[in-house]
């Protein structure tokens, strides 16, 4: 084993410029002559203009399509106009019906409460009740009424019955102040019977009923003209502490003597008769509204607008205040109020019926006025215009339903009809593929209803089966040729597509010319295909070789045995290259060559993935042959792989032709599986093999440098040896293993790490050097004890040693690490450089 410096000058790396050149002198490369001597002439097809420019089945598609469709569009033209019309007067009126159903239900919440108001007064008035009665008989209209709070009130006395506590725990009470006693209390009545239990439940020290704003606003409005005919006031809402807003009406109380002789219009009155009426069951009633999914309803006071309840979000933060009509922030109600006061001068002022555009939706406006005696509300009903007319839409959209059913049933028929005409002919297309490519265990046959048809499938199989017995006499090469040619094929129609897109778009040409350029086109690539198909020349591409050699397999291994294995390595290598497209070629009895070519565009994986992922599963077979052999010596395979670019084409003549590839890369690969065999190991791949991408894929580990042909050219390049260990994955399902082989894992990503040849560092002094070498030979010693049979560690130690010894020299000890690499010529030698 020699060991010498390499010189720097020598480079591997190219250009684009250099592999353009290397295609344009390819031999072969302008080779037009076919020496095919048996080939015959074959007609040309001649064309048409119209060749060609329709298929049938879109043909029958299109027409029906059309008749059915201008069918449809005035069948829905004259019932969507008409059901537009009707159903927006329904939907008006449909509206108007749920404002009256409001109004009602908010009526007979407030007019029962009139009633029971007038009722007690009249009593009071006629004499029938005193100014002190009897608990029963208030209680006997709270029962009927169901007021939150009904009695009578005078200047120095009242006597009431309220509900006292806080929801839900409230009860009834009797609010009772006598005659010049400024304490009101309140007791606790039967709730059966309504009598006075005489418990106290509570008492307010110095209540003054004048001062109270009920009575002084009750009497107010009493004397304000348009009023005084009325029996009664309403009150504004005021908060009940617990209790939530309530409303009042209250009737005048005078004197029976007097009101017996003068009347109510001569007579001054002397107390009021209230009822409350608690605003949270028309807030109740109003919250549980529905309309349609995205309307509300609002009730608001005419006078202020403040809002009485709603549908939606009413309350303010605390609770207690009121909110105004221009302050809701659900549903931007709000501001749709602001914006409807601000077109019409207020909310009273607004049509009944509207419609307006606020934050970029239309609403449906619906206002009606709800008006008894002194009390005027406003009542809202806000609807999207989008739901008001979903149901001309969903008409609209039936009625489009029935037209699109209808056409699909048209083109379903015509699809049908352009099926069965078209299909047989269609799967002489498909078919036809398949014989090109003499895949003739992939051709189908079917049987037609029509004749003719059926006929020409009988006609096609019986040519099929003569072509299949003449393909047994084809090498596998042919076959890989052809799935190349289709692959070729396919990527220069797809290319002459962009290209015709690209000169249709630049120079806007009619649709005649566009359609004579891409048959020119497709009439180009068919005739290209045809003339590079088995074409005499070899050709410029970018493969990798695997080259597989058996090393003892003739030395240490009987005929028999040799007979035995062949036919097992050959039938796994022939499975192999069919699986992955690869040309496979016998050298001798210990020797094979794979070639992975890449032939378009790229996959999901690349050559060299494919081609080491190939020579693991190959490594597999061996060591499963090597296991059912029980006794005896064991096969010793040596795998090289090499990357790069190389000629493949066919050579000879009408006698004799084959499929050939030639370059430096395969003298690489075969260089490679020599050092496998020295080095004692089962796989090793170039750098240029393993780039980045590849070398996450599988576990690897440098293991020497040496040099190698340039694939461009003369020149020689340097390049890092690694050896293929396995596969890099993990499934789900395998993470314990994974754990278990970290340990492994981390050994080899030591060793590269200690593999110092060709690294670049940052520092270079002598003592950084010589820690460098130490380390890397402690590595090597101890990776030694593990496995004390790895001749790769074991030459890299006595490489380390060497170094070590040179280093107490007056040299540069980096520079020679760098420079270091070894050559194979036979037999394995070391090379160490002597000057710098």
């Amino acid at each position: 084993m020699k060991v010498y410096p390499l010189a720097p000058s020598i480079n591997g790396s190219s250009s684009k410029d250099e592999f353009s050149s290397f295609c344009s002198n390819t031999p072969g490369g302008n080779n037009d002559e076919d020496d095919h001597g048996l080939k015959q002439a074959i007609r040309e097809k001649p064309t048409t203009r119209f060749s060609a420019c329709c298929s049938i089945r879109i043909f029958i598609v299109v027409l029906i399509t059309c008749l059915v469709l201008s069918c449809s569009i005035v069948i829905w033209l004259v019932s969507f106009v008409g059901a537009r019309t009707a159903l927006n007067e329904l939907s008006t009126q449909l509206m108007n019906t749920f404002a009256n159903y409001v109004v009602e239900n908010v009526d007979s919440e407030i007019r029962p409460i009139t009633a029971a108001t007038k009722s007690i007064a009249y009593d009071f008035n006629l004499g029938v009740v005193p100014m002190n009665p009897q608990t029963e008989y208030l209680f006997s209209k709270f029962v009927t009424f169901h007021p939150y709070g009904i009695g009578f009130l005078f200047a120095d006395q009242l006597s009431t019955i309220n509900y006292v506590g806080i929801p839900p725990n409230e009860v009834p009470g009797f609010y009772h102040q006598k005659s010049n006693e400024t304490d009101m209390f309140v007791y606790e009545v039967d709730l059966v019977s309504g009598q006075n239990l005489n418990r106290v439940l509570k008492v307010n020290p110095n209540y003054n009923v004048t001062v109270q704003d009920y009575w002084k606003h009750s009497f107010d409005n009493f004397h304000r003209p348009e009023f005084q005919d009325l029996d009664g006031v309403f009150g504004d809402p005021y908060f009940l502490p617990g209790g939530g807003y309530t409303i009042y009406y209250s009737a005048r109380l005078y004197d029976p003597i007097q009101y017996a002789v003068y009347g109510k219009k001569t007579s001054n009155p002397i107390g009021l008769a209230k009822t409350n009426l608690s605003l949270q069951i028309i807030q109740r009633f109003l919250a549980s509204l529905k309309v349609m999914n995205r309307g509300y309803v609002l009730l608001s006071q005419q006078n202020n607008d403040l809002v009485i309840g709603g549908s939606i979000n009413t309350t303010s933060w605390d609770l207690v205040s009121r909110v105004s009509m221009f302050d809701l922030q659900d549903r931007n109600a709000g501001a749709l109020m602001k914006q409807i006061a601000a077109q019409y001068g207020s909310l009273t002022s607004a049509p009944n019926l509207l419609s307006i555009m606020s934050a970029g939706v239309e609403y449906y406006v619906v206002k009606t006025e709800y008006v008894i005696e002194n009390l005027r509300w406003n009542l809202f009903i806000v609807v999207e215009k989008a739901e008001v007319e979903q149901a001309t839409n969903i008409s609209t959209g039936i009625s489009i339903a029935v037209t699109f059913v209808i056409a699909i049933l048209g083109v379903t028929f015509s699809i049908l009809i352009g099926h069965v005409t078209t299909a047989p002919l269609r799967k002489l297309e498909q078919e036809f593929q398949k014989i090109k490519t003499m895949e003739f265990d992939q051709v189908e046959f079917m049987n037609s209803i029509f004749r003719e048809v059926d006929y020409i499938f009988i006609y096609l199989r019986e040519t099929v089966v003569w072509l299949n017995e003449i393909r047994s006499f084809l090498p596998e090469s042919v076959f890989l040729h052809l799935r190349m040619t289709k692959h070729s094929l396919t990527w220069n129609e797809m290319t002459n597509k962009e290209g015709n897109h690209e000169l249709e778009s630049s120079h806007s040409s009619s649709k005649v010319s566009k359609r004579e350029s891409s048959k020119e086109a497709s009439i180009h690539s068919a005739n290209m295909a045809s003339n590079n198909l088995f074409k005499i020349g070899l050709f410029p591409k970018v493969c990798s070789v695997v080259r597989i050699y058996l090393s003892n397999m003739t030395k240490e291994f009987s005929s028999d045995d040799i007979a035995q294995y062949f036919s097992k390595i050959v039938a796994g290598l022939s499975m192999l290259s069919k699986n992955t497209h690869t040309d496979f070629q016998v050298i001798s009895v210990d020797e094979f060559q794979l070639t992975f070519t890449d032939q378009g565009p790229s996959g999901e994986r690349s050559i060299r993935e494919v081609a080491l992922m190939s020579c693991l599963k190959f490594v597999k077979l061996i060591d499963n042959l090597n296991e059912s052999r029980k006794n005896g010596t064991t096969l010793k395979c040596c795998i090289g792989v090499s990357s790069g670019k190389c000629f493949s084409g066919n050579l000879g003549n009408s006698s004799y032709r084959g499929f050939f590839t030639i370059g430096n890369v395969v003298q690489n690969s075969k260089k490679l599986s020599h050092l496998a065999n020295e080095l004692n190991c089962k796989l090793l791949a170039c750098s240029y093999t393993l780039d980045s991408k590849t070398t996450t894929k599988f576990v690897t580990r440098p293991i020497d440098r040496i040099v190698l042909d340039s694939d461009s050219g003369s020149q020689v390049v340097l390049s890092t040896i690694f050896e293929i260990i396995k596969e890099n994955i993990v499934h789900q399902d395998e993470w314990m293993y994974e754990l278990q082989q970290k340990e492994a894992h981390d050994n080899f990503q030591a060793f590269k790490e200690n593999f110092i040849f060709g690294q670049t560092l940052e520092c270079t002094t002598e003592e950084n050097i010589k820690e460098l070498l130490g380390r890397a030979r402690d590595f090597y010693s101890s990776y030694i004890q593990t496995c004390p049979n790895d001749v790769v560690a074991e030459r890299l130690m006595r490489i380390m040693d060497f170094y070590l010894q040179y280093s107490t020299q007056n040299v540069n000890a980096w520079y020679q690490v760098l420079q270091f690499h070894s050559i194979l010529d036979y037999r394995l030698t070391e090379v160490f450089s002597s000057t710098e």
